[in-house]
């Protein structure tokens, strides 16, 4: 996870398998997405067209704490 932009985190998915790192998603997040999904209380965030589902309070947690 990273963020080059103030309010939208870069998230990327990948695989590494024999000593080769694969990306397998890549999707940005924004701000306000994240506080819209706070608001109507989500229990969880699907990310990367569903591939991935997380827990959101979790999620939030990882990202104040960087």
């Amino acid at each position: 996870m990273s963020s080059n932009l103030a309010g939208v985190f870069n998230l990327a998915l990948e695989s590494t398998l024999l000593g080769v790192t694969k990306c397998i998603a890549s999707e940005d997040i924004r701000m306000e997405d994240l506080l819209q999904a706070k608001y109507e209380k989500k229990p969880s965030l699907a990310l990367f067209n569903g591939k991935v589902k997380v827990n959101f309070e979790l999620f939030l947690f990882q990202i104040n704490k960087k």
